[in-house]
């Protein structure tokens, strides 16, 4: 559901807003609360604010800028309705905040973002160090593409190898610690 920023007035009143999912508080695995986080985030920018899902000790956090308190309050009864038509229940921390300047624009990502979106050669190569990536393409349950980002000397092999699985120009998620490529994925890339 898109909620289109329409007028002159709710883009002055637009403003900054950050939405907490605690994870203790949820009887959801961490792979549907990240979920919900970028199902979040794509219709904050279909609607032409900027948004970005974070991954915290205990909570998966959605900062977002460019949307009205009234376009907000919308978005979350959606998002809590779908929750309740699936018999799930889920905790959302609303905090307006004063500007969040850090949300980075088109295809940069900020250490420690949670991103899901198509695996290209731009974006791999974009990728620090470390970071995770995993394909949504499946092959016995685990996806198809799987690793640690190395150094950037090294990405060409690693994007011939996303080639070669299928993932290259699929939807592949961007995770920062093996911890939660293994909850998300059942990967084991501790070792790597």
């Amino acid at each position: 559901m898109i909620f289109p920023i329409d007028s002159m007035e709710a883009k002055n009143q637009s403003t900054s807003w950050r939405l907490i999912i605690p994870l203790l508080n949820n009887s959801l695995p961490l792979s549907e609360v990240l979920g919900m986080g970028f199902a979040l985030v794509e219709v904050v920018r279909q609607s032409g604010g900027t948004a970005r899902c974070l991954r915290r000790p205990e909570s998966v956090t959605v900062e977002l800028t460019g949307m009205a308190q009234s376009e907000l309050n919308a978005l979350i009864d959606a998002f809590t309705d779908s929750m309740t038509l699936q018999n799930e229940s889920i905790s959302l921390c609303v905090e307006q905040v004063d500007d969040l300047h850090s949300i980075p624009g088109g295809n940069s990502l900020a250490h420690g973002e949670y991103f899901r979106g198509k695996l290209t050669k731009r974006l791999l190569i974009s990728l620090p160090e470390g970071a995770y990536v995993a394909s949504n393409i499946v092959c016995s349950g685990k996806p198809v593409f799987a690793v640690r980002l190395t150094a950037l000397n090294e990405r060409e092999a690693q994007w011939i190898a996303a080639v070669e699985a299928g993932a290259a120009q699929r939807t592949c998620n961007v995770l920062w610690n093996a911890e939660d490529v293994l909850e998300c994925h059942g990967v084991d890339l501790r070792s790597t």
